[in-house]
């Protein structure tokens, strides 16, 4: 069993990143798409009076 342990940190890693990349790409598409509400939204709070 302990000899398994590297493989199966290995794979780990990989299904982890996979998982990740599927969940940051669509992430960033959603970002760029709704960026000009949020700067607007930003540069809203930031004005005095």
């Amino acid at each position: 069993m302990r000899i398994l342990a590297p493989a199966m940190v290995t794979i780990f890693l990989f299904i982890f990143v996979a998982t990740w990349n599927n969940f940051l790409l669509p992430l960033i598409v959603l970002f760029l798409g709704l960026q000009k509400y949020w700067q607007s939204g930003l540069a809203a709070g930031s004005v005095k009076g």
